[in-house]
């Protein structure tokens, strides 16, 4: 097997986060008169045209030369490209701003759904998207994490 890694073509980082992953048989089948079947190795343009329809706009491929093994034990979890090696990074994460954003932004997607069933937010949920408000707002500047959701949005 040929085993590729997709990553952003567009970038000059030195580890390059992997996007994706594909693999592709290295020999070709191709029947002949008689019956009798031949098995060709592929070429490495041939290998790369053949996973291209797998790289989405921006990205590239890159044949990486492991065995099985090392396949089967790549990190899957924050892998990254690094001088042809397969290596895991930690990716940092999101600021408690916008972190605050993606916890309202999940409140407000369930609005629609409690309107439908007659029912509200109830005053620990209200409270819960005050603080959250407070952190996006910046009048909130001591908090270091979210605080904790309502078991349920009607509480």
């Amino acid at each position: 097997m040929a085993y590729f890694a997709i990553i952003d073509n567009r970038s000059d980082n030195n580890p390059t986060p992997i996007w994706g992953w594909s693999t592709l048989p290295i020999t070709r089948e191709e029947g002949e008169m008689g019956g009798e079947t031949s098995i060709y190795s592929l070429s490495d343009t041939e290998l790369l045209q053949g996973v291209a329809p797998n790289v989405p706009p921006g990205g590239k491929a890159i044949r990486l030369h492991l065995t099985q093994d090392q396949w089967d034990s790549r990190p899957t979890s924050n892998p990254a490209l690094s001088n042809g090696s397969i290596v895991q990074i930690n990716r940092p994460s999101l600021p408690l701003k916008e972190q605050a954003n993606v916890a309202l932004q999940d409140i407000q997607r369930q609005a629609p759904m409690l309107t439908a069933m007659r029912e509200t937010f109830g005053s620990q949920t209200r409270l819960y998207v005050q603080k959250l408000r407070a952190i996006i707002s910046g009048a909130d500047t001591t908090s270091t994490a979210l605080p904790t959701p309502p078991t349920q949005v009607t509480d």
